[in-house]
């Protein structure tokens, strides 16, 4: 039994010997073809694999484009060239780390005939990116799972990582050809023929750095690449998986367009270019069209807001105009009550002062009348006085004659 291990590469001279040492390596009993394929580098890619061929004459096959095929061309043109019943993937940038990840691999596809791929956990190489180093899946997966665990937010399955048999890849060309994501619907594929293998232990690093295809591109222009993969496995997948592809697709359309109509997206221009160059006119269509419907709904639900919020201003208006009325009424009545109250105490006021005036009159009169009998007390006083006075002169003359 032969194990294939498929390695594409492009402008890697800095990674591509680490790569390629790391599958020469591997502990096992089985006979490893390596076929790596240079995708017309500019860098010194080839001289460093020239070397290496030199050094693994007998595993390592090199293929020397003469042209830049792409990604994805590159990638089906170097699988055909493998031989193996087992096939492994390596992108020239990452490696493995564990000597016994191929052994390992194999039994458990050779223990599970039902078995159509299986992988292990991986963990991300941050190089030139601010962003932590984690792992791949980042949580607990099952150790035996089917196709429908695959529609997540993301690929749980670190393209490194996987042993696959190689038979099931004879129909890739449909399922990722012009598409920027390739890994993932190579995963959707092989699940439809078997359940899914996974070994918990660490066993390759995946590089992610500032220079990657996918890192490079915009957060909707990934996403637009997540919906045509998405809606191409729609197409191609039938019954309960092709409705799962489609969920997510709708998930995944709802928040775009809605970012694309709420003028979140700074470069709209270069994100339609990025669509129409995708040449998948139905595609684009649909999503045009959905745009639209997502634009016209939202129109309608803002002006439905409008009348709404101007519904609920008459409604205000009319509440503070009665409000108003009410206010202005008791403040008419309130001015009434204190105009009688004023007026009542001006006359009240009125009466006092006449009176005041009477009793002043009064007491002015009763003070002449008491300085007229303060008067007359005096002169009463003196004539009192008189009389006495005589009294005792006449009885002194009277006592003076009786003596």
């Amino acid at each position: 039994m032969r194990v294939s291990v498929c390695i594409v590469t492009f402008n890697q001279a800095a990674f591509i010997e680490e790569c390629i040492r790391s599958v020469m390596m591997q502990e096992t009993d089985h006979a490893l073809q390596v076929v790596v394929s240079d995708d017309h580098s500019s860098d010194a890619t080839p001289e460093v694999l020239a070397q290496l061929e030199a050094e693994y004459p007998e595993t390592l096959k090199v293929i020397y484009r003469s042209r830049n095929m792409g990604p994805g061309p590159n990638f089906e043109a170097t699988l055909a060239e493998c031989t193996g019943e087992y096939v492994a993937f390596l992108e020239g940038d990452n490696f493995w780390t564990d000597p016994q990840k191929i052994a390992r691999q194999v039994a458990l596809l050779e223990a599970n005939p039902d078995m159509a791929f299986c992988f292990h956990r991986a963990r991300s190489l941050e190089d030139t990116t601010s962003e932590p180093e984690h792992l791949i899946p980042s949580e607990d997966f099952p150790a035996v799972s089917s196709l429908e665990i695959l529609f997540g937010e993301s690929n749980p399955v670190a393209f490194g990582s996987m042993l696959v048999r190689r038979h099931l890849m004879s129909e890739i060309g449909p399922w990722t050809r012009g598409l920027k994501l390739g890994d993932w619907p190579i995963c959707i594929m092989l699940a439809r023929h078997g359940s899914i293998g996974y070994i918990p232990a660490e066993m390759s690093r995946q590089r992610m750095h500032g220079g990657g295809v996918w890192t490079q591109l915009q957060p909707h222009t990934r996403v637009i690449y997540m919906m045509q993969m998405l809606a191409r496995m729609a197409a191609l997948l039938d019954g309960k998986n092709s409705e799962l592809a489609e969920a997510r697709l709708t998930s995944l359309r709802d928040w775009w367009t809605g970012e694309v109509t709420a003028g979140k997206v700074a470069d709209l221009a270069d994100l339609f270019d990025v669509l129409e160059g995708l040449n998948e006119p139905d595609f684009a269509n649909n999503l045009h069209r959905e745009i639209a419907r997502r634009g016209i709904q939202d129109i309608r639900y803002l002006r439905a807001q409008a009348d709404d919020q101007s519904a609920w201003f008459t409604q205000q208006m009319e509440a503070r105009t009665q409000e108003c009325g009410l206010l202005r009424q008791q403040l008419e009545d309130t001015r009434s009550w204190l105009t009688r109250q004023l007026d009542a105490k001006t006359e009240e006021c009125d009466r006092l002062e006449t009176k005041r005036a009477r009793l002043a009159e009064e007491l002015s009169a009763l003070s002449t009348q008491s300085q007229e009998l303060k008067r007359k007390n005096t002169d009463l006083l003196e004539r009192i006085a008189t009389l006495e006075a005589r009294s005792v002169s006449h009885q002194f003359r009277r006592f003076i004659r009786r003596s």
